[in-house]
């Protein structure tokens, strides 16, 4: 799949097939090729789904490695540990098997939703879900990040990432249950009851 990406050393010859002929699907050996660089939307969703996959059973085995050393910190303290190992770049090895070679690459989920988000061919509905995506993946990196040392200054940029997707997308008014929540846990509960009151038309 790595090879059909613009990151590939192979994309320029790929690049240069000619597009897939849906009436004589048989004309050319290559229809899959031709399909997937003309739309990598599937391929990169393919990816992320490895990429999740493969990024879930690394924290939870990592996780559980941990918790049986001797003198073991809290269970807390070891996943916010592990999490931000992993989260931090969310860099995840994969090994991709392909015809005559083994391809392995570590590649950032982030990039990969952002790829989604702005690809041409994104339905409204996967781009939603994916914004919730990276904005859960981010919000689980800052609660990692430790708040002292080198380090801490990593947090406030996350948090300000954060802050840059909610106030996107709440003032579009976009429906998206975990960034409003984010929003309204932020507010001062009795300015924030004015605003309903007074959207509502109540003194």
């Amino acid at each position: 799949m790595a090879l059909y990406l613009p990151t590939s050393d192979l994309y320029p010859v790929l690049s240069s097939l000619p597009p897939p002929d849906a009436t004589n699907p048989d004309a050319t050996t290559t229809l899959a090729s031709q399909s997937a660089i003309q739309n990598s939307l599937p391929i990169i969703q393919e990816i992320v789904q490895i990429l999740e996959k493969y990024e879930s059973i690394s924290f939870a085995q990592e996780v559980d490695k941990r918790r049986k050393r001797l003198g073991a910190p809290s269970p807390d303290v070891i996943r916010q540990e592990v999490g931000y190992e992993i989260w931090n770049g969310s860099r995840v090895c994969v090994s991709l098997f392909c015809p005559g070679f083994l391809l392995t690459s570590r590649w950032k989920l982030p990039e990969f939703y952002n790829e989604i988000l702005n690809h041409p061919n994104t339905s409204d509905e996967l781009r939603r879900g994916t914004e919730s995506k990276l904005f859960g993946h981010k919000q689980r990196l800052m609660s990692a990040i430790p708040s002292s040392g080198e380090v801490s200054k990593r947090k406030a940029q996350m948090s300000e990432e954060l802050e840059e997707m909610v106030n996107g997308i709440t003032l579009l008014g976009i429906p998206n249950e975990p960034v409003w929540r984010y929003y309204i846990e932020g507010q001062d509960i009795y300015s924030l009851g004015k605003r309903v009151f007074s959207a509502r038309g109540c003194n």
